[in-house]
């Protein structure tokens, strides 16, 4: 496929006023300019524009596609321009010759995997400096974090850090990871890190690593883990892989609140005997009163936000059933970006209270004229979602007892 192709081709996944396709001038503009450091989706700025894996994948191959040397040359020249070739080769200790291959593995942006000999690094360029803040506190939170470099360079700031495991492990190991995810959680509720979506997370060694940070204790954080949780975008969010078995669900759900709850205590503990110089620990203080207090907020708003997930995984089903008997989803654009955004994802309508269109209407309506959906097939569904509910419901009344005591 030449470049042309892939223009007409991510013109397809295009979504009306959300997502532009892409023109030659675009692609022209990344190679021929080398301070133009990342290939970016055309999102809109003005409403919500998710973005899926077919369209990751096309602004990719505009920079892996290209031959070896090629890419090779580009990279090379775009940190030349942002004036931290230097800094890289010298943090590295290799000279320029050593970087033997780099790809783009950016999601809407990209972020460079390169090669030298046997050892894989990513360059990054950051919005602020949070991936710094986060790395101090969780090393003195005793949380995993990945070994990175920073700069501040012509304004911009920068993250050189190892490569690690780019594959989604908690598809792959999920009961394993239940603990694991829980704990994590409940550091990044308690120092309040957004936009903890699952490709916000990666492998190292048996610990999942944040990755990506630009959200650290923000006024609005609460509002947003209700958003991202609804839509299937948390740790907790793997629920979701375990409701096949009543029995098995509510297990796992005891898990990850028990592991939740005994990380969040032990966090308190460390808080008690750390410095006021640990960064955000001022803010921590003010924020929390108690593990106590801590946890029950947190289930209470979990409990909530993971009950409209529930109801959203259903009509996802559905989007699917539809598309599959060719449903052309051009007439529905915004059915067309939540198929595309959350296709093999874990995701369920990210942010769909903020459309001026109900998609779950509109949904049912399709639902009900071209697969012959009734009232009765949401009946059901709803009494398979009590029961599952009801479980969330038994872990929010314990941390009700709890507080009571």
């Amino acid at each position: 496929m030449d470049n042309l192709a892939r223009i007409q081709a991510f013109k397809e996944f295009s979504i009306h006023n959300r997502i532009d396709p892409f023109f030659s001038e675009d692609i022209e503009a990344y190679y021929d300019n080398p301070h133009e450091f990342s290939l970016n989706l055309k999102r809109s700025k003005h409403q919500l524009a998710l973005y899926g894996a077919a369209h990751v994948s096309l602004r990719q191959s505009f920079f892996n596609a290209l031959d070896l040397s090629q890419r090779v040359a580009l990279f090379t020249s775009k940190l030349t321009a942002a004036n931290i070739l230097d800094w890289v080769l010298g943090q590295l200790e290799c000279s320029q010759s050593d970087i033997i291959d780099v790809v783009d593995i950016g999601k809407a942006r990209s972020i460079y995997k390169f090669s030298t000999q046997n050892r894989s690094h990513v360059i990054k360029e950051k919005p602020n400096n949070n991936q710094s803040v986060f790395h101090d506190i969780a090393r003195a939170f005793q949380m995993p974090f990945a070994k990175s470099s920073f700069i501040h360079e012509h304004n911009v700031h920068w993250e050189l850090t190892e490569f690690l495991d780019e594959d989604q492990i908690f598809l792959n190991k999920k009961d394993a990871l239940v603990p694991l995810y829980a704990k994590a959680a409940a550091f990044g509720d308690f120092i309040e890190l957004g936009d903890r979506h699952f490709e916000n997370y990666i492998a190292k060694g048996e610990d999942v690593v944040a990755i990506d940070v630009a959200h650290l204790m923000e006024d609005d954080n609460q509002h947003w883990t209700k958003s991202y949780i609804a839509g299937g975008l948390y740790e907790c969010c793997m629920l979701q892989y375990f409701t096949s078995d009543l029995n098995n669900f509510a297990s796992v759900v005891h898990l990850f609140f028990e592991s939740y709850e005994a990380h969040a205590i032990r966090l308190f503990e460390l808080k008690s005997q750390l410095s006021q110089t640990v960064p955000l620990i001022e803010k921590i203080n003010q924020k929390w009163v108690d593990a106590r207090q801590f946890i029950g907020h947190m289930k209470s708003i979990y409990v909530s936000a993971l009950n409209n997930m529930f109801d959203r995984i259903g009509y996802k089903q559905l989007l699917i059933q539809l598309v599959e008997n060719k449903l052309d989803l051009n007439d529905y654009q915004e059915l067309k970006m939540y198929y595309l955004a959350d296709y093999q994802r874990i995701s369920t309508f990210f942010r769909s209270d903020e459309l001026a269109v109900d998609v779950f209407m509109q949904i049912r309506d399709l639902a009900a004229k071209k697969l012959g959906i009734t009232h009765q097939y949401f009946n059901d569904h709803h009494q398979i979602l009590t029961q599952l509910k009801d479980q969330l419901t038994t872990v929010q009344e314990t941390s009700r007892m709890v507080q009571s005591h």
